[in-house]
């Protein structure tokens, strides 16, 4: 997985919430276990994705993410990322995310 960590923690919490918590760099591989997940929950009201332990994201975890908006809702996807640091919320700025995710 060329260093790619696990997504270290989903789960279910009240209200429809899926929480997902990711670790290392976020390429390829991690953006197929988060498709696992967004596909198995397909009822949630609102997907959390924790991106503080989150040191990289690469472009194609940027493309998954955009798959993921779509597949959940398009514009009316609840999708909130949080805690991203700085390198990867400038990132997730210069592809204009902040227009489509709720950024916190």
């Amino acid at each position: 997985m060329n260093g790619e960590k696990e997504i270290i923690r989903a789960s279910m919490e009240e209200g429809g919430v899926l929480q997902m918590e990711l670790r290392g760099r976020f390429g390829y591989a991690m953006g197929i276990q988060l498709r696992q997940l967004w596909e198995a929950h397909p009822d949630a009201s609102e997907y959390r994705i924790d991106l503080s332990q989150v040191s990289m994201i690469e472009s194609s975890a940027l493309g998954m993410l955009m798959l993921m908006r779509q597949q959940v809702g398009g514009e009316n996807a609840n999708i909130i990322l949080v805690g991203a640091n700085d390198d990867v919320m400038w990132a997730l700025k210069t592809a204009l995310f902040d227009r489509l995710f709720t950024l916190q």
